[in-house]
């Protein structure tokens, strides 16, 4: 707060410099600074608008960031009260609720100047259910994420002013203007051991919040939307067909001989969902071939395939015992009519947390699927796209030996 404090010349003034500069028994009065402020040549009012404009956008862009977040975090406390509720644990229903009030009131009351992350201070995170733990240390994460970003991106600006202005004082040398350059030598003198001690970043990032301030509105209710992290993700503007009993060898799907015996719960608007139950069934003979990977899987058309890319962050509260254990998840692209496209993504669920991911090639007709977390050949495959028509778009999770248990939720990105 001691950068905070000392006099603030006007940064954004095209026609000013940008700080006071000086701190603590040395430093330099209003009134001095002022008319330091004046000898300064004109040629410096277009470098500051030029890093006073720098800034501005580096606030817009974090306010963009991170204005989802609220409705983002809503949405999936709404997802995890309703699990807990099905699952019928009545604490960790009720601290959900106790979390959703808190949040809203804290979104729409007034921001604690001294806090980070006024709505989620540490203060607040609650020990039970772990569930909802993660989630509040998963907002702060993405937040935080960006408050670094934005630090990172006001050095790099004053950086680039500082050199700028380096820059001015060799040519006003060249130019006989001792003067000046001099007037600008000490300014930068200052700045520099204003960025060094970080004051001056400081400084910026309280002008910037007085500038364009980040907006606290009350996130309105509502059923869970699509989550739109700066723009509706790609996947969005597939079309989802349907989902039913699935099969790994083959990757087969919806046949009626498939034995139905894992749950699945998913909401088609906002990508969120949960696939649970038991393995009740070790093997059987099923369209002339035996199988023994049985579960549930979702399926969707894909017509444009410029928007084929997607993330499944999976978070399984039951995991593989090993790779001949399950669950595991699977991730296949498909012609439109049901042949599959080349090898498929099969992950053992061996840990609490997976990321499969599909992107598309945009020079070429390729698309790749990824394991985030994996290794090897297996963490990578690569499928060449039909140079006409779309592709369908199969993910499902399976378990293997009979008692093993499944229960995973699934989020995408």
């Amino acid at each position: 707060m001691r950068a905070l404090r000392q006099p603030l010349c006007v940064l954004f003034s095209v026609c000013a410099f940008s700080f006071a500069l000086h701190a603590g028994d040395n430093a330099t009065s209003p009134a001095n600074h002022a008319q330091d402020l004046s000898n300064l040549p004109p040629e410096t009012a277009k470098l500051t608008a030029g890093y006073r404009n720098q800034l501005l956008g580096i606030a817009t862009n974090f306010n963009e960031a991170i204005k989802t977040l609220p409705c983002a975090y809503l949405n999936q406390l709404a997802e995890l009260r309703t699990q807990l509720q099905h699952s019928g644990e009545l604490d960790g229903f009720l601290a959900v609720n106790k979390e959703v009030k808190r949040f809203n009131d804290a979104i729409k009351g007034d921001a604690d100047p001294f806090e980070k992350i006024p709505e989620m201070p540490e203060s607040v995170l609650v020990d039970k259910p772990d569930v909802l733990r993660k989630q509040q240390e998963q907002y702060r994460k993405l937040y935080i994420a960006q408050i670094d970003l934005r630090h990172k991106r006001v050095e790099d600006a004053s950086n680039v002013y500082i050199k700028q202005l380096d820059v001015l004082q060799i040519e006003l040398t060249k130019k006989d203007r001792i003067r000046d350059a001099v007037a600008i030598k000490n300014v930068v003198a200052e700045l520099r051991k204003s960025l060094a001690d970080e004051s001056l970043v400081s400084q910026a990032l309280a002008l910037m919040q007085k500038a364009a301030p980040v907006s606290r509105a009350p996130v309105a209710s509502g059923p869970p939307a699509i989550p739109v992290f700066g723009q509706a993700p790609e996947w969005s503007k597939w079309t989802y067909i349907r989902n039913g009993n699935f099969a790994r060898e083959g990757y087969l799907f919806r046949h009626p001989d498939l034995p139905d015996q894992l749950l699945l719960d998913f909401n088609e608007r906002n990508g969120r969902g949960r696939i649970e139950g038991r393995c009740e069934v070790e093997s059987m003979l099923v369209d002339m071939r035996q199988r023994s990977w049985f579960g549930k899987a979702m399926e969707w058309q894909v017509k444009d395939l410029s928007t084929l890319n997607a993330t499944f962050v999976l978070q399984a509260r039951d995991i593989a015992a090993g790779e001949g254990s399950g669950p595991a998840a699977h991730l296949v692209l498909l012609t439109e009519k049901g042949v599959p496209l080349g090898e498929g993504l099969d992950v053992t669920l061996m840990w609490h947390d997976a990321t499969l991911t599909i992107t598309k090639d945009a020079e070429a007709n390729k698309c790749a699927l990824c394991w985030v977390e994996g290794k090897g050949k297996d963490a990578k495959k690569i499928v060449n796209l039909p140079a006409n028509g779309g592709v369908l778009v199969r993910f499902g999770i399976t378990v293997h030996n009979p008692g093993e248990r499944c229960n995973t939720s699934i989020t995408m990105q």
